[in-house]
């Protein structure tokens, strides 16, 4: 009986273990991107909603952005694209952008946003390899403090 009582409390110790080196080694990719948005031009048609997002997107990764964009992606289980903002040419580190783009979204993936689920924006960035990555974007809802377009 003690030794099935170590075995499980040994498996719990490694089971957190495992748990927080994975917090640890995605902690370093939290915050290297935030932004604030709204919405304007709100327009609804059948299953379908207009409208446009403005945000005020911060570049915190310690690195000058060039060439990438943002894509916005639905909320499903597993997200697929909706549709992107025009490429960024540059955005240096630190600093901000403020960017906006009109989309067609459906009327379920709206009234996911109007019930506190956050608009699943993430930055699509070159990898030096000829291909590209995405990195997550923290957001909160209501613009910041006013940015220069770039």
């Amino acid at each position: 009986m003690q030794t099935r009582i170590l075995r499980l409390a040994q498996i719990l110790c490694l089971a957190a273990l495992v748990v927080s080196l994975g917090q640890v080694s995605s902690a370093e990719y939290r915050g290297n991107f935030s932004g604030s948005y709204k919405f304007f031009g709100v327009t609804h048609s059948g299953n379908n909603v207009q409208l446009t997002i403005q945000m005020t997107l911060h570049n915190y990764s310690g690195q000058e952005v060039k060439g990438s964009g943002v894509v916005l992606y639905n909320s499903d289980p597993v997200p697929s694209p909706i549709g992107a903002f025009n490429e960024i040419q540059s955005l240096p580190s630190p600093g901000k952008i403020l960017i906006s783009q009109q989309f067609t979204v459906s009327e379920v993936e709206y009234t996911r946003w109007k019930q506190g689920i956050q608009p699943n924006l993430k930055m699509l960035l070159p990898d030096g390899k000829g291909g590209s990555y995405t990195a997550r974007i923290d957001l909160s809802p209501g613009l910041s403090t006013p940015a220069v377009n770039k």
